[in-house]
């Protein structure tokens, strides 16, 4: 059982987009109440699960859970829409919201098959008898709003990245499907973890275009 205290640190894994933009405030007020964190930050979430099987990490932070071992504690957090970056000369680029139907035959820039995001992406293609056009597919830690500048095609990133973009020529657009979305759960080994953790792991209030567009599971 994992108790927090400054004796030793937690062992914390998570998504290189969570490192980045959610967890940096996160990890700073835990080590303001005396609670080191040692931060793992790797690509999917299963490779994160994995090391919470081998007892390597003591909790961590993906992308919609998945595990049925009664020792696992989780709770799921917050979800957050997908935007679809592109230039701002785009056709597109007007819209309000874009369609996944209009996506149909846009040239996409994506990571490798193991990416939730793609996998979600190919999902909802193939619910529509579709095959999603990737263009470009770029390794793990490229920087797809670069490639996205440079005219490879579009992106689709998670809402607190497109919240932070910053180059003078992308915008991003909500993607409107009501699965078009990620899922950001903790998993913990055993309640106690967990539960000591949880305080610290609020819905970041940032977001590009609406305030509520991260929402909290009912009750928390």
């Amino acid at each position: 059982m994992l108790l927090l205290t400054s004796s030793s640190p937690v062992r914390l894994g998570t998504l290189p987009s969570l490192a980045e933009h959610y967890l940096p405030a996160v990890v700073h007020a835990m080590e303001q109440d005396g609670i080191p964190v040692d931060l793992t930050v790797l690509h999917t979430s299963e490779e994160l699960t994995d090391m919470l099987h081998s007892r390597e990490l003591d909790a961590i932070l993906v992308d919609r859970f998945k595990d049925d071992k009664p020792d696992f504690w989780n709770r799921e957090l917050w979800t957050e829409p997908y935007y679809v970056i592109m230039p701002i000369d785009h056709p597109l680029a007007g819209e309000q919201s874009i369609c996944l139907e209009s996506l149909a035959e846009q040239p996409l820039i994506m990571y490798p098959p193991a990416c939730s995001i793609r996998k979600k992406m190919t999902s909802l293609f193939a619910e529509m008898k579709a095959v999603p056009h990737i263009k470009t597919e770029v390794p793990f830690g490229a920087f797809i709003p670069g490639y996205t500048a440079a005219g490879a095609g579009i992106g689709i990133l998670p809402q607190m990245v497109a919240a932070q973009l910053s180059h003078a020529r992308l915008t991003a657009v909500p993607l409107h499907h009501p699965l078009a979305e990620r899922e950001i759960s903790i998993a913990a080994i055993g309640s106690a973890a967990g539960e000591q953790l949880l305080p610290y792991l609020r819905p970041l209030p940032l977001t590009r275009d609406d305030p509520d567009a991260t929402r909290a599971p009912a009750g928390q």
